[in-house]
């Protein structure tokens, strides 16, 4: 019985000592006024999504472990009649090749229906969209849209392995810019 409470005691101070990690998104359109501010031309806006929906990842020790759906970031173009080039980039790469030796992402998009429910877009102008990934060795992905819409970009799924822990807290960081192609 002693025995069980120690190994719980050390699994939970194990544990808490892991970093619990949250994938940090920012927002940008190609505008000059500030974040999720369109520009006049072009009426795109980028929104981050609310922390409580982005994917979570913990990343200690020598682990392969995986990375849990979730949102990224939200584009609303359903003003915008012309067509969208949205790009999605890791934004912290150099501070995370220190502690990973790969994280693979699969990058996923919806598109908002008619009744408010999130549709995953499937082709782009009539051609198949192929799985897409981001990951540490590319660091961006780039999307033609067609305007008139709203999109949703996820996180479907993805993988990783870290090093050995060095004692540094290290967070994925997406920066994604859209507009008018």
């Amino acid at each position: 019985m002693r025995k069980t409470i120690i190994f719980i005691l050390i699994a939970i101070v194990v544990l808490g000592a892991g970093s619990w990690i949250t994938s940090t998104a920012y927002g940008h359109t190609n505008d000059t006024t500030g974040l999720n501010a369109a520009t006049t031309d072009d009426n795109i806006y980028v929104t981050p999504a609310p922390l409580e929906d982005i994917p979570v990842v913990e990343f200690f020790g020598n682990y392969i472990g995986s990375v849990h759906a979730g949102d990224l970031f939200y584009v609303t173009a359903n003003e915008s009649q012309l067509d969208i080039s949205v790009n999605l980039y890791i934004t912290n790469t150099d501070e995370l090749v220190k502690s990973l030796r790969y994280f693979i992402v699969k990058i996923g998009i919806y598109v908002e229906g008619a009744n408010g429910q999130w549709l995953k877009v499937t082709t782009i102008f009539s051609v198949a969209i192929p799985d897409t990934y981001i990951t540490l060795e590319n660091g961006t992905v780039n999307f033609m849209l067609p305007g008139m819409a709203n999109y949703k970009f996820t996180i479907e799924s993805g993988s990783y392995k870290s090093f050995p822990t060095t004692g540094n807290d290290i967070t994925p960081q997406f920066y994604m810019e859209a507009e008018a192609a």
